[in-house]
């Protein structure tokens, strides 16, 4: 049995040594240089040849993808439109400011496209481009773009002002700032929470944007951006928005407060009405309350939100709008109540009903007889000081990037900004013959622009 055993063990073992797998003889990979076209070309005549930069926009994964990541290449079609605005809008006008010397010899060697969002590891949008060691620029959402995009303003300046941002770091790693005395003009406020500070909040206290908060070079790169892709007006009513918002609530108040006399004669007439009116919805909570506080929880949602809160935001409108002239601390207890604008039973409307009727609509009368409250002018006051702090420090910083790229790089940023803004003024014509397949192909794509994740991109220093 056992000699039976080795035999068909030996049998089996020759058969499997005797199999032979027709494998391929040549590499399955394709790694043939793909025929230039239109695009490559151009890349060729107007970036290679005159500024020794380099475009990469097919798949390589090696070249192309960081391992850690998930990305996918964009196509000729949509690289040409960003290389367009990029050579309109960033070549061409540091060059008509300083000349083709200045991007030859600071230029980064290579740009990278990807067709697609930055991704994080654990899913959200990461930057919209990276300035890697002064030598490669990575440029993502590119399939974003259409032909279309050429003759748009908004995108022409949002992928300007994103080369523009990230050539300020390859510029500040090339010649660098005294990072200490741009960090005392705002000392405080860099965080790497920016995403949760409001645009206006950080305006108010000296920051272009809230990106520009993450840390000392992205606040340099982000005054030079918006600097250069606005025109002088357009920068001056941008660092001067919180101000004249608040110049301008000022003012309207003093220009009302010569109106309260009248005003409150006139509320005085009305209380009866509105007393009226709030207590009109009594008979509709008597007759509903039961079948709304046994119905199914949408259905007497519903009817409380879009029929009842209606009426009674109707009867309370003029109320509400001027009792916070009148007095502060009843305008708090007032706003708690009202602006929760679902009420989800009745007897919450109920309770809105009485406090109005036996607390809120009394002290509003005893109010117009007594003093004007002053306290909202003075809150208004407070911030326009705030705002007007913070239009001071953006202006320090204006100046600290002036006299860097003039004593530094020796350019005249507000040339640079005039050839800038020339450029994205106007639309750029197609040249390549690729043009009209692009733009019947893409005509249907919209730039998107990252909401407060349009300013993100990333500044990595590496040293070689």
């Amino acid at each position: 049995m056992k000699k039976s055993l080795l035999i068909i063990c030996a049998l089996f073992s020759f058969a499997a040594c005797s199999k032979k797998e027709n494998l391929p003889s040549k590499s399955q990979l394709d790694t043939t240089t793909p025929p230039m076209n239109e695009f490559d070309r151009w890349v060729t005549d107007n970036l290679t040849n005159t500024y020794n930069i380099a475009v990469r926009y097919r798949w390589n994964e090696w070249n192309l993808s960081d391992l850690g990541k998930y990305n996918f290449p964009t196509t000729a079609e949509h690289a040409e439109v960003l290389m367009r605005i990029i050579k309109r809008s960033w070549i061409d006008s540091y060059v008509e400011t300083v000349g083709e010397d200045f991007i030859k010899h600071n230029s980064p060697r290579q740009l990278t496209l990807f067709g697609g969002v930055d991704l994080t590891p654990n899913g959200t949008p990461g930057a919209w481009g990276q300035a890697s060691g002064g030598v490669n620029v990575l440029l993502f959402q590119v399939n974003d773009l259409s032909q279309n995009d050429l003759g748009n303003t908004s995108s022409l300046r949002a992928y300007s002002g994103l080369i523009h941002h990230e050539f300020t770091h390859i510029l500040n790693q090339n010649v660098p700032f005294d990072e200490e005395n741009f960090q005392k003009i705002t000392p405080e406020g860099y965080t790497a929470q920016w995403q949760q500070v409001p645009e206006e909040v950080s305006h108010q206290e000296g920051f272009i944007s809230s990106y520009a908060r993450m840390n000392i070079m992205e606040d340099f790169a982000e005054m030079v951006k918006n600097i250069v892709t606005h025109s002088p007006q357009e920068w001056e009513d941008m660092v001067s928005e919180e101000v004249n918002k608040y110049t301008k609530q000022r003012d309207d108040f003093i220009i009302s407060l010569s109106d309260i006399p009248a005003q409150r004669a006139e509320y005085k007439k009305q209380i009866p009405g509105l007393i009226a009116d709030i207590k009109a919805l009594v008979p509709l909570l008597d007759v509903y309350e039961d079948d709304l506080t046994n119905a199914d929880p949408t259905i007497a949602n519903n009817y409380l939100n879009y029929v009842c809160y209606p009426f009674i935001n109707l009867a309370f409108s003029d109320f509400f709008l001027v009792v916070q002239r009148f007095d502060g601390s009843l305008y708090k207890h007032f706003n708690s109540l009202f602006t929760t604008n679902l009420f989800k039973s009745p007897a919450q409307l109920r309770e809105l009903m009485e406090f109005s009727l036996n607390v809120l609509i009394p002290a509003f009368e005893q109010s117009l007889e007594g003093p004007i409250n002053l306290n909202r002018l003075s809150e208004i006051s407070a911030n326009l000081e705030v705002a007007s702090a913070g239009k001071q420090k953006l202006k320090e910083k204006e100046q600290f990037v002036a006299d860097y790229f003039k004593n530094s790089l020796k350019i005249d940023i507000y040339a640079l900004q005039a050839n800038t803004f020339k450029n994205l003024s106007t639309p750029i014509v197609p040249e390549s013959q690729s043009d009209a397949t692009a733009s019947a192909k893409n005509h249907d794509i919209k730039l998107r622009l990252l909401d407060s994740r349009l300013h993100t991109c990333s500044w990595e220093k590496q040293t070689h």
